[in-house]
């Protein structure tokens, strides 16, 4: 049985104008799907699109969790490197770290980090 290799992203999305208050995870899936077309065409979004998913987005800090199949994650980097609008305010997504291969540490890497982000964000 082969498994599927995963890559995480956690993403920071830093706003450059008053920030949307109202923010989901499906929102920010929207986003980066309508993103992924417009850049990247049907091919890009046929790549990315069974394997994309938010797995976290906390409105609060602005810090995200995605999920993407390991060939696809130079087209995620790239789309999300691209995406300027979220939720109708203007941002600056900044991936802080992409979680490889390990023996099932990968995603709790990367939960542990934006744990650890939002903790020091909140005593701020």
């Amino acid at each position: 049985m082969v498994r599927f290799k995963n890559r995480w992203l956690l993403v920071e999305f830093l706003p450059t104008s008053p920030p949307a208050t109202d923010l989901t995870a499906k929102d920010l899936l929207t986003a980066l799907r309508t993103n992924t077309l417009v850049h990247f065409g049907d091919a890009g979004w046929g790549l990315l699109g069974a394997s994309l998913s938010v797995k976290y987005f906390a409105p609060a800090t602005r810090l995200a969790i995605v999920r993407v199949a390991r060939a696809a994650v130079r087209t995620a980097h790239a789309a999300l490197a691209l995406l300027s609008v979220l939720g109708g305010a203007r941002v600056v997504p900044h991936v802080l770290r992409v979680s490889g291969p390990g023996a099932g540490g990968a995603a709790r890497a990367a939960q542990l980090e934006a744990s650890t982000r939002e903790i020091e964000a909140l005593q701020d």
